[in-house]
């Protein structure tokens, strides 16, 4: 999947725990009742809520992942050392979990573009925020599939032919579509 060309913020309705598809249709682009359609929900003291497992699992059947860059800073690298991860922000879009702004002992997600923090919060009536306007819990990267060409290599072969692997399933599609 693509990025889309312009993000567009999505809010969630008064009172409701539903940022989870709300970040998930900003990252896709898809209208939110589409995602709250299509993804698994969970109910606790009567909110639906979205945990992180579904949304990951939900953007990697779209294509998009939740992925870790890590660069070793010395060399050689040992299986018994720490490994610091460094990654810039600018330009790069993320997926944050922060601090709630309307439940006290609760956390929020909320949608890095790159750029502008995307809020879905019902309580914050702005389309973009500063990234320092919030308390960062967990950074998740997101690559999109299209910046790496996932097509099946020339002579692609099936594992099965009901495998139902993404790969195997890739090249079937692309089968399909020659036939």
């Amino acid at each position: 999947m693509k990025p889309p060309k312009e993000y567009r913020t999505v809010k969630q309705p008064k009172d409701t725990s539903i940022c989870g598809a709300c970040l998930v249709a900003i990252i896709t682009g898809y209208d939110l009742e589409h995602v709250q359609a299509c993804m698994q929900t969970t109910t606790r003291d009567g909110h639906v809520y979205y945990k992180e497992k579904e949304i990951i699992r939900y953007l990697a059947v779209q294509g998009i992942y939740a992925g870790m860059r890590a660069i070793p800073l010395e060399n050689p690298l040992y299986p018994d050392q720490d490994i610091e991860f460094k990654w810039t922000l600018k330009d790069h879009p993320a997926i944050l979990a922060v601090k709630s702004k309307v439940y006290d002992d609760g956390d929020h997600w909320v949608f890095w573009d790159g750029q502008h923090v995307r809020d879905s919060s019902w309580a914050n009536q702005n389309d973009t925020n500063k990234l320092e306007d919030y308390h960062i819990l967990e950074v998740i990267p997101i690559l999109y599939s299209d910046d790496y060409d996932l097509s099946p290599p020339p002579g692609g072969k099936l594992h099965q032919e009901d495998c139902p692997c993404m790969a195997c399933t890739t090249i079937r599609e692309h089968n399909d579509q020659k036939t």
